[in-house]
């Protein structure tokens, strides 16, 4: 746990020191999400997808608990939207920015994995993790936490029976996508 509480704290002092380009924030989100999925034996992260349909994923877990595809975002302000818009708002600095619903992006991730994957279709499931710079304002709570909520959440997430050989076999034949 110290080692996480040291994270946050970087974090939240590297936000608060003008490193706000998108690429600088979007590693800090996703490395937020790595320091809380530390442990997990079967886990990737920027994972590319090639192919008829492209997509790139920030974060792979596959465990018992199933396959748990997750979108992190790193985003300040309020940031307000509906799970079925197409496009929510970031209100930052009496300014609007709108930008794609990542329950819907990360739906499109899902269906990307589950056409290559047809026979674990029951096992995925999608999360959206935000780091706690936003405050998130949407209609429907269950579709997104923050980051410090990921490990209650994974630990609340219900096994799903996927063997520890099936696992393993997806972890493999994605790996091959694996972006460093």
């Amino acid at each position: 746990m110290k080692f996480s509480r040291y994270v946050f704290r970087t974090v939240n002092y590297l936000n608060k020191h003008h490193l706000n380009s998108p690429r600088v924030k979007g590693f800090i989100g996703e490395n937020l999400v790595n320091s809380v999925l530390l442990n997990e034996p079967y886990k990737l992260h920027n994972v590319i997808i090639t192919g008829n349909k492209k997509a790139q994923i920030d974060h792979i877990l596959i465990s018992n608990k199933g396959i748990i595809v997750i979108e992190t975002k790193n985003y300040q302000g309020l940031i307000n939207g509906k799970v079925n818009e197409k496009y929510w708002i970031q209100y930052l600095n009496k300014k609007q920015y709108v930008f794609l619903n990542p329950i819907r992006q990360n739906n499109y991730h899902l269906n990307v994995l589950v056409e290559r994957y047809p026979n674990y279709k029951k096992f995925f499931h999608s999360v959206i993790v935000f780091t706690r710079n936003a405050q998130v304002i949407i209609d429907d709570k269950t579709k997104t936490i923050y980051v410090d909520e990921l490990a209650k959440y994974l630990e609340n997430t219900p096994d799903t029976g996927l063997t520890l050989a099936e696992q393993k076999e997806l972890f493999d034949s994605l790996s091959a996508f694996k972006q460093e």
